[in-house]
C-alpha cells in the first residue's frame, strides 16, 4: 500500500461549495424576482462561493511540485 495517501480523500469541501455556488446562482434570482438588489446579491454569491469551491478543489495545489 505504497500509494494509500495518494488516494485518500482530502476533504476539502470544495466540491460542495461548486454545487451550491452554482444553485445560489440559478434559483434564488428566481425566487427574489420582486427584489433586484437582493437578486443581484445572490448572484454575486454564487459566483464567490462557486469561485472559492473551485479553489479549494483545483487550484490550490497547481504551483505545488510533486
Amino acid at each position: 500500500m505504497a500509494h494509500r495517501e495518494h488516494n485518500r480523500s482530502r476533504g476539502s469541501g470544495g466540491f460542495f461549495l461548486i454545487l451550491f455556488g452554482a444553485f445560489l446562482f440559478i434559483t434564488t434570482p428566481l425566487y427574489l424576482q420582486g427584489n433586484p438588489e437582493l437578486g443581484m446579491l445572490a448572484i454575486g454569491a454564487g459566483f464567490v462561493v462557486g469561485g472559492l469551491g473551485f479553489y479549494l478543489k483545483f487550484g490550490r495545489h497547481r504551483g505545488a511540485v510533486r
